[in-house]
């Protein structure tokens, strides 16, 4: 995008928003004051801000009240059906056989956003890597 169109870019590392989601916490006010000191390092210098790293489609409505004037662009979704597509179309979607997901966060809680995204009850196990 900013090759094509110009422009620059800015980059701020926010891993700490995982550790939140992951525990399934998308809205204390310990995450509100995480994400207002990020949202700091860019008020005022952007106009887009992609959202990198799928975790954050999550959070997007406490982003953007640190930022209301920026376009936010959410990767997540994208991604999710960019995966679903590959699957489909390289003959990896089945309709026997069960589905379980393993995750690193909290089991329960990527089962209800996988609810809430897809409209199917999939279960998930946790794993420590």
């Amino acid at each position: 995008l900013i090759n094509k169109n110009g422009g620059d870019s800015i980059g701020v590392g926010c891993s700490e928003f995982v550790e939140f989601i992951e525990k399934g916490d998308t809205s204390s006010k310990e995450l509100a004051n995480v994400v207002k000191e990020k949202a700091s390092y860019i008020k005022d210098k952007v106009d887009t801000l992609i959202l990198g790293c799928t975790h954050f489609g999550l959070i997007s409505n406490l982003i953007k009240e640190e930022l209301p004037n920026v376009k936010l662009i959410d990767s997540s979704k994208t991604v999710t059906y960019d995966v679903f597509d590959y699957l489909k179309n390289h003959d990896m979607l089945s309709n026997i056989g069960n589905t379980l997901i393993y995750t690193t966060g909290d089991a329960n809680y990527s089962a209800k956003v996988c609810q809430e995204i897809f409209k199917e009850d999939i279960p998930f196990q946790n794993i420590k890597l």
